[in-house]
């Protein structure tokens, strides 16, 4: 069926396949031109070429993954590049897995494929969640089935999407059973396992918080501080770091991209105001929204009253008739075609059903290059007049980044290998040239080096502070806490002995793995420190550190597993181990490749304006 399927591409579902890759290309404008493409790859991996499509495949996917979660939010541009980061990861682990997997001769043949696609369906998320394979808004396996199973030649194009996403997940299996065959899960792992997510306590928790103590510690003396810091020297100890200033040229469109957007809305209009009904105006959404989600929906929003929608895209709504198509209405997302269908008054006041079509306003390509051309105009004169004073004559904004090790992001910039190479490879006062980053170009200057090492007291002087006081108020909290403590051993009730020392007793808590309890987290610490106090068979749980204080308690009540569940969930116990370990060891493996591959990143050269 798949071979079949493969060689037939006429395109009749390719609605259903922009949905799923996102129409890869065309989304992010791969128009870059040959002078931008010195090279027809993106990456190298150990040698192993890698195309643009193949890195924009992963970045599209997630950015389509953001927009689905944030319907009414413009993607900013921070949140830009950590997608680009997470997509650069992702697709860094598939291929070097990829390679261990030639390496070990691993195959993946169609019948695999198939049954997993029959089988194993909901691990490609993506797929259940197509509205072709959907009836009511929900997965419908039989329709799926049916599909699949119809050997349509249009579907062949989507289907080999299907298969590049399945596969790489059944290598990885394999993989895994290559390199960790030996892996073992004892029954008393398994019994521990279910332990942890099963058995409780009973417990009432006195936390001593540290910060009521602080009016109690006088100010430190330069003498205290210096001594703290000469005592603890090797805590203060810093790998190599660096300090930058830039300026951002950032990518907005203009008046020219606004009037283009806006002709296209009119353009768009014509043809969407012949649309017979409903089903025709979510096949024109489909084909002309930028807003993600009319993949989906079709462009419908569904029935909204006044106050839910942005103020502009809400007054136009409100007065328009049932059938009546808007003219573009300009928002901060766009510009908006609203049809409303129909309009109802219930308890809360009056609603609106409506579908829309959205057209972002995106820089132009002329724009982008102008741009460009003034980034690197900026800095070719810092070299001949200097960074502060260029960026003033050319009334431009200085930023500066924070203190960052090689590795780091950099704040205001983002994590970009390149970036970060040139910082730490040049001498301070070196202005680098123009890097393309998400949303900006960005000329950066290199301000100063810190030699990894112990730094010098100065530049540690204010988190000295912190920690001698942090030092000071945990002493004055533990020694209340074991004041507490003694109490308790004497048989005193908790809530007695925490009267004694003006503490409140916090309200009782069932605790086991992953409790969660305000201002502790889940304090795996405490949960050691209650089971051991069970096994001893003492009342009394000691005084324990947390981030804020000294924590203690009283053990009420022992909840054990219940053994007839575990004897029924005890298979799927085993399971669940099993495969956690394999994971673990899985991505440790690959992350140790990681740090070992010979990797070469040319993303900003070769995307251009798209990256």
């Amino acid at each position: 069926m798949l071979k079949t399927m493969r060689k037939n591409t006429k395109i009749v579902l390719w609605l259903v396949i922009a949905a799923f890759i996102g129409t890869i290309v065309f989304a992010w404008g791969m128009q870059y031109t040959a002078s931008e493409r010195m090279r027809n790859y993106v990456a190298k991996v150990n040698g192993e070429k890698i195309s643009a499509d193949e890195y924009l495949f992963y970045f599209d996917r997630m950015v389509r993954q953001w927009e689905s979660q944030n319907p009414q939010s413009e993607l900013p541009d921070d949140q830009r590049a950590k997608l680009h980061y997470d997509a650069w990861r992702e697709l860094l682990r598939n291929v070097l897995m990829e390679q261990q997997v030639k390496q070990y001769g691993l195959r993946v043949t169609d019948g695999e494929v198939l049954e997993f696609l029959q089988k194993y369906y909901y691990a490609v998320p993506e797929l259940t969640q197509l509205e072709v394979f959907q009836t009511n808004g929900q997965f419908d396996y039989n329709k799926y089935m049916t599909i699949m199973n119809s050997k349509d030649p249009a579907a062949g194009p989507f289907w080999a999407q299907i298969e590049a996403l399945v596969r790489p997940k059944i290598l990885e299996f394999k993989l895994s059973n290559a390199v960790f065959s030996t892996a073992r899960v004892s029954n008393q792992d398994v019994v521990n396992r279910y332990k942890e997510f099963n058995e409780y306590y009973k417990v009432k928790i006195v936390h001593v918080r540290s910060d009521q103590f602080r009016t109690q510690i006088p100010a430190p003396t330069e003498e205290e501080l210096k001594t703290e810091f000469e005592k603890n020297k090797e805590k203060y100890r810093q790998p190599e770091r660096a300090f930058i200033k830039f300026v951002h040229f950032k990518k907005a469109s203009g008046l020219e991209d606004e009037e283009r957007a806006e002709d296209n809305a009119l353009k768009i209009r014509e043809a969407v105001n012949k649309a017979a009904d409903s089903a025709a105006f979510a096949a024109l959404a489909r084909l002309y929204s930028d807003d993600p989600t009319a993949l989906q929906n079709g462009g419908d929003l569904g029935w909204f009253g006044r106050g839910q929608m942005v103020a502009a895209f809400d007054s136009a709504a409100f007065a328009m008739k049932p059938g009546e198509l808007s003219q573009p209405v300009r928002t901060s997302f766009g510009w908006h075609l609203i049809k409303l269908w129909s309009r109802k008054k219930g308890k809360n006041g009056e609603q609106v059903h409506a579908s829309h079509i959205l057209l972002k306003i995106e820089p132009s390509r002329e724009g982008t290059e102008q741009l460009k051309t003034m980034a690197e105009n900026f800095s070719r004169r810092v070299g001949e007049g200097g960074f502060e004073k260029v960026a003033s004559e050319m009334q431009l904004v200085i930023d500066s980044s924070n203190i960052f090790t090689r590795d780091a992001s950099i704040a205001g910039v983002g994590l970009f290998t390149e970036i970060n190479q040139f910082v730490f490879s040049s001498k301070p006062g070196s202005t680098s040239p123009v890097y393309n980053v998400p949303g900006s170009f960005v000329v950066v200057k290199v301000e100063k080096h810190f030699p990894a090492g112990i730094p010098r007291f100065d530049e540690v002087k204010s988190m000295v502070r912190s920690d001698f006081i942090r030092r000071k108020t945990m002493n004055l909290a533990r020694q209340k806490a074991e004041g507490i403590g003694q109490l308790l051993q004497k048989g005193t009730s908790i809530d007695s002995a925490a009267a004694r020392f003006n503490q409140t007793v916090e309200t009782e808590h069932i605790w086991g793995w992953g409790a969660w309890v305000p201002g502790m987290g889940d304090a795996p610490a405490f949960l050691g420190a209650v089971i051991r106090a069970h096994q001893q068979k003492q009342r009394f749980i000691p005084p324990v550190p947390t981030d804020i204080g000294y924590v203690l308690g009283e053990l009420l009540q022992y909840l054990p597993y219940d053994a007839g569940r575990f004897a029924v969930a005890k298979d799927s116990t085993v399971q669940s181990l099993y495969q956690k370990r394999r994971t673990d060891a899985i991505n440790a493996w690959i992350a140790q490749e990681q740090r070992d591959a010979d990797i070469e990143d040319y993303r900003m050269e070769v995307l251009g304006a798209n990256f």
